[in-house]
């Protein structure tokens, strides 16, 4: 009671009661001890003091305190960046050996001993395997990576931060692309260190994905990220971040500034590159290579069409020429066919002419051989009839005296009877032969004219067939090589279309240049380039002149 009484009365100097503090942390928390915690903030005070503002370990920022690394023992920070590859930064975890001081005029702080670097590694390394299993429970773990890489590139989106060195490089080569109208690129600048880096990476993917979702089109998406350390580097190591690139619908290249230590976005993405340059030159090289390919082509092309094209006219000259050949041996046997009818068609009339008359020079032979027959045989029976006659009369002449005039002219008007009816006879007779011969002449000169008129028409109706089915079998043999020609026609100006297409004035339309040395050979590599002090590049208006400066290599 005398105390309080006598400090009511009087009191203590504040400095007086912090000292006694100091004296009482000394004497209650002696030596050293190791501590977790989150580094919320590290900055360097003009003395080269390293100051550190720390936090919970498990992010609940329930107790902060801190912590000062003297620049006397500013040699652990360098050991823990060698061993870490990461500087002591905003959001790292730390297992650190410190001990207590109190000072009046500053207050309560932890002096910073040592630091094991093994339980950083250890916290990132057990924070990127949850990562893996999650991304390996949902089934997305290579759901970016076993898409098609890409291999043409005419427009790409890239994530980056605004003022990284990394984007400057890439840009140096993707300016070149985009100014020769050979590549495009949409850029959805980013934060990628602090507090907000994850959501803002998120949110620029994000946007891209909705962008494709609108009908832009993109070959890939980039993600660059120049300079930075380690921790800056592991700070990417986010559940969120990796999603958002497995579920890309495009391919997406990531070269976020490190070789030798990778990320989850390196295991995630469909491909990784060391660097943001490394990017460019991958996306140049694959355009470089594309416009090989097409040159390639486009030459194998031009010899293929030409090749095809004096195929075909070979083929359409040879064609003609069967054409021509064919028509030439029908038209010749048809004319010899009809030469060969019409000679047995006037060979038959002139022989059935010649048969007619001598089958009429024989009738009237014969017709004249028995008319004399008949005549004679007439005259002998008058003279044996007037014989008779006589005879009859001298021996009868006594006794039928009275009867030799009646008989006389009995026998006169028989005599002359007979010889009429002979003469009546062989008139008659000859009459019927002439008219039987004169039948039987005009009967085969009708029979010839007929069969004359027959053989033509016959001839007239083969002669017509022969024309018709050769007129046919011309239109036919017309329509198939016109046919033919349209088709090969066709075919060649669908390959001369193709190979326009592959046009070298076309290919450098678009954008690409040939390098040419001063001999005008065409320069297809570095190493080729780089021997050459001037160079001349062939545009779609006509050669530009460029010196090489130097070989400005990036790793």
């Amino acid at each position: 009671m005398a105390g309080s009484e006598q400090g009511t009365e009087q009191g203590e100097g504040l400095d007086v009661f912090l000292n006694r503090i100091g004296t009482a942390l000394k004497t209650q928390l002696p030596g050293s001890y190791w501590v977790r915690a989150e580094i919320l903030k590290a900055d360097t005070s003009k003395g080269n003091h390293l100051s550190l503002e720390l936090a919970s370990y498990d992010g609940s920022q329930g107790a902060k305190a801190r912590a000062w690394i003297w620049s006397s023992n500013i040699n652990i920070v360098s050991s823990f960046e060698q061993s870490t590859g990461s500087s002591l930064k905003a959001g790292l975890k730390i297992l650190f050996q410190c001990r207590v001081q109190f000072h009046p005029e500053f207050g309560l702080s932890l002096v910073v001993e040592n630091i094991d670097p093994k339980f950083t590694l250890g916290d990132m390394e057990a924070k990127l395997q949850a990562i893996r299993e999650r991304l390996t429970s949902l089934n997305e773990i290579n759901r970016n990576r076993y898409l098609d890489k890409p291999k043409d590139f005419c427009r790409v989106a890239v994530v980056s931060p605004e003022s990284a060195a990394g984007l400057g490089d890439f840009k140096t080569i993707a300016d070149r692309l985009e100014k020769y109208n050979l590549c495009k690129f949409n850029y959805y600048p980013s934060l990628f260190q602090g507090a907000n880096a994850v959501a803002s990476i998120v949110s620029a993917i994000s946007q891209v994905v909705v962008d494709i979702e609108n009908g832009n089109q993109y070959d890939a998406l980039a993600i660059v990220r120049g300079g930075g350390d380690k921790a800056g580097l592991y700070q990417l190591n986010e559940i969120k971040i990796a999603r958002c690139i497995c579920r890309s619908p495009i391919p997406v290249l990531v070269g976020i500034g490190h070789e030798r230590d990778s990320t989850i976005l390196d295991e995630v993405a469909n491909c990784r590159l060391a660097t943001p340059s490394l990017v460019a030159s991958f996306i140049q090289e694959a355009i470089v290579k594309n416009a090989r390919d097409a040159k390639f082509n486009y030459e194998l092309l031009v010899r293929s069409s030409q090749s095809i094209s004096s195929f075909a006219k070979q083929e359409l000259r040879d064609y003609r020429a069967n054409i021509s050949l064919l028509s030439h041996k029908k038209l010749e046997s048809a004319r010899r066919q009809v030469t060969e009818h019409n000679t047995s068609l006037t060979h038959v009339p002139n022989l059935l002419i010649q048969n007619a008359k001598r089958q009429n020079e024989e009738n009237y032979i014969n017709i004249k051989l028995f008319s004399g027959r008949s005549i004679q045989q007439a005259k002998e029976l008058v003279s044996e009839s007037f014989r008779s006659a006589i005879n009859d009369t001298k021996v009868n002449i006594r006794s039928i005296g009275s009867h030799i005039q009646q008989l006389k002219i009995d026998v006169i008007r028989r005599a002359h009877h007979s010889t009429s009816t002979a003469k009546s006879s062989v008139q008659h007779y000859n009459i019927q032969m002439r008219q039987g011969a004169s039948n039987s002449a005009h009967q085969a000169k009708s029979s010839v004219l007929y069969k004359y008129e027959e053989s033509l028409k016959a001839t007239k109706y083969y002669l017509g067939q022969q024309r018709n089915a050769i007129e046919n079998e011309s239109k036919s043999l017309r329509v198939n090589a016109a046919q033919s020609l349209t088709a090969i026609k066709s075919d060649i100006k669908i390959l001369v279309e193709r190979v326009l297409l592959l046009d070298p004035s076309k290919i450098l339309a678009k954008g690409f240049a040939l390098i040419m040395s001063n001999e005008k050979k065409v320069l297809t590599t570095k190493k080729d380039v780089l021997k050459q002090k001037n160079v001349s590049l062939r545009l779609k208006d006509g050669f530009v002149e460029a010196h090489i400066l130097e070989d400005n290599h990036e790793q």
